[in-house]
Order: C-alpha cells, then sequence, then structure tokens
C-alpha cells in the first residue's frame, strides 16, 4: 500500500495521506475533515472488501 491508495478501515473507505516508518499511517475518511490513525495490519485494500461482499 502506498500514500493515495485507497482502504477499508472500520467497514470504512478511507485514503492514505502518509506512512511512517513504524508501520502507522494518517487516513482520511470520506465526506469528513477527519484524519484517523491506524496501523496498516489493520487496513485491506478497498478492493477486497466489495469482492467478499459479492461471494
Amino acid at each position: 500500500m502506498k500514500i493515495g491508495d485507497h482502504v477499508m478501515y472500520k467497514g470504512e473507505n478511507c485514503e492514505i495521506v502518509f506512512i511512517y516508518k513504524s508501520g502507522y499511517c494518517e487516513l482520511k475518511k470520506p465526506f469528513l475533515h477527519q484524519i484517523v490513525l491506524a496501523h496498516m495490519s489493520e487496513l485491506e485494500p478497498a478492493g477486497e472488501e466489495e469482492a467478499r461482499l459479492q461471494k
């Protein structure tokens, strides 16, 4: 994953805006001017959630 990628975090589609060397990243929630700090292990690419729901 890299800056600008859209990921799923706690059921919400977010955009990665910064990645720290420690494995944490800053996520921007859609439609809100809110930044969330999350570990990369808590994220999954946005496309995987959609594919899982279609099964």
